[in-house]
């Protein structure tokens, strides 16, 4: 008989049994259809095969208390319980699938959780992004060009990443070289290929750094010179992969073929200026030798006094004893470019300034024309100079000597005088602002004299305003080098047409 006889058809419990009901198989059949929909969407989910589950069974509890419904007035008791043997096998198969799964269940984060696991996953996005910002840049200023170089199986290998300085260096974009790796190595020297290739395998087999200088051959640039450098790294998969760059160091070589063509250029300059002024030497000797000759030929004279002749040939034979040692100190100069003491350094004695200046002054006569007319003024005091080498000392007034000599074109006077001076002014050179008590060594000449676009460039290395093969161009730079040294400075006077005066001046020291 139907259900409502059980409740003797009690309209009040029997209108709550059936809204109840009613009310559970809407919410049910919405649940469950609800979950079906989602696991439908989200295929892709860990947990799909649960909410199909959870759906069936909670669409099968729905459909029994509709059944209830339907039995209050129709005894359909079988196909009732057919519905809750259905229900059951999906609860059970839930209850199978469900069990041992439950304690990852209970892993699972909770909202807080996830909302604190999502912030941090944010900044970590964002710090990636700052990071592969910051590589785009670097990448981008840097010269040349960073690249990771995977070496695969059989011979094969791939750029997992190259930046766009690949454009700079080969012409080719990133793109080209991801579809083909080959193209970068397709310019590379003939004569350097087998060599890149053995220094790459030598690197992976000993895990060291790869440093090698390649050349390669384009196009439109045609001889490029290339250097690489990269760490390689072993990868999970045996694999190794280099991490480095490469940039383009032609400049950079044209600059050194340059420099070593300067520098032997300056060697010769240099040579040819040394050799001068030993020539001048040998010149003096040869000179005051001749003077000897013709004094003995004047002994054979019976008119002739012995003493005289005596004292000139002693003189001559002073001169040149003075020229010997001139041209000893010069060889000393010149060994001082490529020796020093064990110490590294030069050790002179306290130059007496004066004396100095004499026995540079009676050498230097004898190499001037008669046409040069010198004229000197020094102080009476002893003036000390511990801080200044004798050779350079000598060198620096030959050269002054030697530029006067050919201001004037070998007539003239030149004005060689020594006083120590309170001065106020700068450095000609350096620029060092000079104020104070200085000794002042003044080489003046009557010549031709300079204006002020040469002036500022009369000290600078090679420069000089003679014919070629009349000057090195070193002698006033040199100067500059040696008074610098001793803790000196230059003053420099000129005017056109009226003549150069050069003032070395030199700390006080007196004795």
């Amino acid at each position: 008989m139907p259900h409502g006889f059980c409740i003797r058809w009690s309209w009040d419990l029997l209108t709550l049994y059936v809204v109840s009901d009613g009310l559970i198989f809407l919410a049910y059949t919405y649940i469950g259809m609800s979950l079906m929909l989602f696991a439908k969407t989200h295929k892709t989910l860990v947990w799909s095969p649960l909410l199909w589950l959870f759906s069936a069974f909670i669409l099968a509890c729905g459909i029994t208390h509709l059944m209830g419904i339907v039995t209050f007035w129709q005894p359909f008791y079988w196909i009732d319980a057919e519905f809750k043997g259905l229900t059951a096998l999906i609860s059970v198969g839930t209850v199978y699938y469900l069990a041992p799964r439950l304690a990852m269940l209970l892993q699972l984060h909770s909202h807080e959780e996830l909302e604190d696991i999502n912030q941090k996953l944010n900044l970590e996005i964002e710090e990636r992004r700052k990071g592969h910002e910051l590589l785009l840049k670097l990448s981008e200023n840097i010269p040349g060009m960073l690249f990771q170089f995977q070496m695969l199986d059989e011979g094969r290998y791939e750029f997992p990443y190259i930046s766009n300085g690949v454009k700079e260096i080969y012409g080719l974009s990133p793109q080209d070289i991801y579809d083909d790796s080959r193209k970068m190595f397709e310019f590379i020297h003939p004569d350097d290929g087998k060599n890149f290739c053995d220094s790459m395998e030598q690197s992976a087999q000993t895990m060291q750094v790869w440093n090698y200088e390649f050349r390669i051959i384009l196009p439109e640039k045609g001889i490029r010179y290339l250097f690489g450098q990269s760490t390689p790294e072993r990868c999970k998969d045996g694999n190794i992969m280099w991490h480095g760059y490469i940039t383009d160091i032609t400049t950079t070589k044209n600059i050194e073929r340059t420099s070593h063509a300067q520098k032997m250029e300056s060697i010769g300059r240099l040579t040819a200026g040394l050799a001068h002024d030993f020539n001048n030497l040998l010149m003096a000797i040869s000179g005051y030798n001749e003077l000897n000759k013709f004094s003995l030929e004047e002994v054979i004279c019976e008119n002739c006094d012995a003493e005289d002749i005596k004292a000139e040939i002693t003189s001559n034979s002073s001169q040149i004893n003075m020229a010997c040692l001139k041209a000893a100190d010069l060889i000393q100069k010149m060994m001082l470019y490529c020796r020093r003491d064990n110490d590294g350094n030069t050790h002179n004695p306290v130059l007496n300034l004066n004396d100095k200046i004499q026995e540079n002054l009676s050498m230097i006569r004898g190499m001037m024309p008669s046409t040069v007319i010198f004229e000197t003024h020094l102080v009476k005091q002893t003036l000390a100079l511990p801080e200044l080498d004798e050779t350079n000392f000598n060198q620096a007034l030959i050269n002054l000597y030697v530029n006067a000599r050919d201001a004037m074109n070998e007539k003239g006077k030149i004005k060689l005088s020594t006083e120590i001076v309170n001065i106020e002014s700068h450095c000609f050179c350096c620029k060092v602002d000079l104020k104070g008590s200085y000794i002042e060594v003044n080489v003046a000449d009557t010549g031709a004299g300079m204006d002020s676009s040469i002036a500022s460039r009369i000290f600078e290395p090679f420069y000089t305003t003679k014919e070629v093969g009349e000057g090195t161009g070193l002698g006033l730079s040199a100067v500059v080098g040696i008074v610098h040294k001793a803790g000196g400075h230059i003053l420099l006077d000129s005017e056109v047409d009226v003549g150069t005066t050069f003032r070395l001046l030199f700390p006080t020291e007196l004795q």
